[in-house]
């Protein structure tokens, strides 16, 4: 059976968040211990050397997300705490997005941190077509 070639939805994707998203930055932040010995006191400054890239996305506020067909509500349950989403972003897997956009701790939508609690993708076939991200203040 052949595969199913996903070029054309990618495409579309990427033009519609370009067209109706906002550019967003992505930080992440070196969380290696300064002293491996000690790796409870953590990076020095993390935020300093800190990696950063610029994507599109459209935020949507987390009632939206269901019915975008994104299987969980506005809350999430994390180690037993519960955690609310201020914001769903819909970002575009670009040509100069890192494949590790995943791991990203921190997002600034117009210059206001976010923390990212959860990320998703849609990935038939192997195919990046979507991220979904769940940012709080």
């Amino acid at each position: 059976m052949a595969a199913f070639d996903y070029s054309r939805a990618l495409a579309t994707s990427r033009r519609l968040i370009e067209r109706f998203g906002k550019q967003v930055t992505f930080v992440k932040f070196d969380l290696v211990p300064a002293n491996s010995s000690e790796p409870w006191k953590g990076a020095t400054n993390p935020r300093t050397t800190a990696a950063t890239t610029t994507v599109w996305a459209v935020p949507i506020p987390p009632s939206s997300d269901e019915e975008l067909g994104i299987d969980t509500d506005d809350t999430e349950q994390l180690d037993g705490y519960q955690r609310r989403a201020d914001q769903v972003l819909i970002v575009e897997p670009g040509d100069d997005v890192p494949d590790d956009l995943d791991t990203y701790n921190e997002v600034r939508i117009e210059g206001v941190p976010y923390g990212v609690t959860r990320c998703s993708k849609l990935k038939p076939a192997g195919t990046t077509l979507l991220y979904f991200f769940w940012v709080r203040k």
